[in-house]
């Protein structure tokens, strides 16, 4: 009698069939439709207060020189940072320059390409920044410059300035536009030369809210 050779068992192997693979790409593109507005929206918010923080960073710069250096120095919103610039209450780039005696009307416009530290030129521009604004980031000041004295305080008259950096790809938040979707951030500084930045999201008796 012949003795039949064990049948060796194949393992099974295990994986989608196309009906499951369906199931999951669907459930994956209704995750994704759902999350992609608040994807959106965070990274709009980012934007905004990464543009703010560039702001505020350039107002406390000026502050910073003129106190260290015994000086007069100019914080400037300008449009860009070209030989061609101008001041402007809606410019996301800044220039910090030295005020000097002998031309003390003197800004940045038209200049802002001057080398940095360069006392033979005037404006004698001490720091420059271009954020890395784009996609809708805008912003809105009622002031294109700020002057400091070499105690920190305000040497202009201006008064309140206030700075309001948002977006054009949705709504700000406010206390009258609740349902707005977008953090939208304020920089104000005092006629005494204090500067804070503050959150409509927080009501203002908060120490973050506007």
């Amino acid at each position: 009698m012949l003795n039949r050779c064990p049948r060796v068992r194949r393992p099974h192997r295990a994986g989608f069939s196309l009906i499951e693979l369906m199931v999951a790409v669907a459930i994956a593109s209704v995750l994704l439709a759902v999350a992609a507005p608040s994807f959106s929206t965070w990274i709009q918010n980012m934007r905004i207060r990464n543009t703010a923080g560039d702001i505020l960073a350039g107002i406390e710069r000026a502050k910073a020189e003129a106190v260290q250096r015994n000086i007069y120095a100019l914080f400037q919103l300008t449009t860009d940072l070209s030989g061609s610039c101008a001041l402007s209450t809606t410019g996301t780039a800044w220039v910090v320059s030295q005020v000097l005696p002998a031309t003390p009307t003197q800004t940045a416009a038209n200049a802002c390409n001057v080398a940095i530290d360069s006392s033979s030129t005037t404006p004698r521009v001490l720091a420059t920044r271009q954020p890395d604004v784009g996609n809708g980031v805008v912003v809105s000041s009622n002031q294109a410059s700020l002057e400091y004295s070499a105690v920190g305080r305000r040497k202009d008259t201006n008064g309140l300035v206030t700075i309001t950096v948002g977006s054009t790809n949705g709504t700000c938040y406010s206390s009258t536009n609740t349902s707005g979707n977008l953090t939208c951030l304020q920089i104000t500084v005092s006629p005494g030369g204090e500067t804070r930045m503050c959150n409509p999201r927080f009501p203002s008796t908060d120490p973050q809210g506007c």
